[in-house]
């Protein structure tokens, strides 16, 4: 449980995890700051585990410091501090946005219907193969405008779980403002390292730039976005010569965490994996630009990531949008992308 939570407890099934379980409401604001960048040495939102803060050995990676713990990681139940403060217990909480979002798996449920309308309704370019595993596949939707720039969104479910067919309905907002849009499919953890996973999505980038404009799309500007892991997978895009701009939305960017918590049952990930395939640590040479959103309502950890990472950036000289949106969760947020007027399609807009 995370600490500081207050109000009653909710039981139900959770959307991220698949378990029947209670949970409290979510945090309303990130508490006092436990990490920062040794680049500046300012403090950075981010999660408070509450009372006595335990004294922090930093690991300094490329100019990044932070807590950095390893001791107890698999044993939930153990009072060892894993990570900035917490416990494991702490830690799975602290990352597990079904469970802060008791909304969650209605506005899935939701997504999953509309998405399914959409794909009958324009099934000229659907699962189109760029690899050689079975979720190599992206569908393309076009808005019908000659040499119309190209949304292409990378989904969420922390690596591990969801599919592209879900998110069609999120092309609804990009279309309508005269994006075409591709959906990008990928092999999910553990049939995969994340390693392999990154390497699909950059293939299918490739492939769209290449092979789109024989089918009448790709042959203006890119713009990679994604959502939650789409948005560790849109920064982790940012080098590729193919993208010329991002829209990461409530994305992770330091990925250590997310091998000392319950996601790694999954992720298998390694010390030096995690390092390797976390954009923060490999800030690129090009000057791509980047917004990087999030909701306000979040969870703390998830807040403490993109504001991170927008300064880690500034403070390599990269551009770098920062786009808090309230009073959004982790999932109401999207409604932002699907509706044609909606925050983040403004943030589309701009970007080119």
């Amino acid at each position: 449980m995370l600490m500081g939570r207050e109000g009653p407890f909710c039981q139900g099934t959770d959307p991220e995890t698949g378990r029947n379980r209670a949970f409290r409401p979510p945090l309303a604001t990130p508490g006092p700051a436990l990490f920062h960048l040794s680049l500046n040495k300012e403090p950075r939102p981010g999660f408070s585990g509450g009372g006595r803060v335990p004294a922090i050995r930093e690991c300094a990676w490329k100019g990044v410091s932070r807590p950095c713990y390893s001791d107890g990681m698999n044993d939930a139940s153990s009072t060892t501090i894993v990570w900035g403060g917490m416990n494991r217990a702490a830690l799975d909480d602290a990352y597990d946005n079904g469970k802060a979002c008791p909304d969650s798996a209605t506005r899935r449920d939701g997504w999953i219907a509309r998405s399914a309308q959409v794909r009958t309704e324009r099934p000229e370019l659907l699962d189109l193969v760029y690899g050689p595993r079975e979720r190599n596949r992206v569908d393309v939707f076009r808005c019908g405008k000659t040499n119309a720039p190209l949304f292409a969104f990378i989904h969420g479910g922390y690596w591990q779980r969801n599919d592209k067919n879900i998110f069609a309905c999120m092309a609804e907002g990009p279309l309508a403002n005269g994006f075409d849009v591709a959906m990008i499919g990928y092999t999910l953890c553990p049939d995969v390292t994340l390693t392999e996973l990154v390497a699909e999505t950059h293939a299918a980038i490739r492939f769209l730039r290449k092979e789109g404009p024989k089918r009448g799309f790709g042959a203006g500007r890119l713009v990679v976005s994604g959502w939650s892991a789409g948005g560790h997978l849109t920064a982790s895009s940012l080098p590729l010569d193919e993208v010329d701009a991002g829209l990461a939305i409530s994305g992770i960017y330091d990925v250590e965490p997310c091998r000392l918590n319950y996601l790694n049952e999954k992720l298998k990930l390694t010390a030096d994996e995690a390092k390797a395939t976390s954009p923060i640590l490999h800030l690129p040479k090009r000057r791509t630009p980047l917004t990087v959103a999030y909701g306000a309502g979040e969870l703390p950890e998830l807040q403490r990531q993109s504001n991170d990472y927008h300064q880690a950036r500034l403070a390599a000289g990269l551009p770098s949008a920062l786009l808090p949106l309230a009073p959004h969760n982790h999932f109401s947020i999207m409604e932002e992308l699907r509706a044609p007027g909606g925050k983040l399609n403004g943030a589309l807009t701009t970007s080119l």
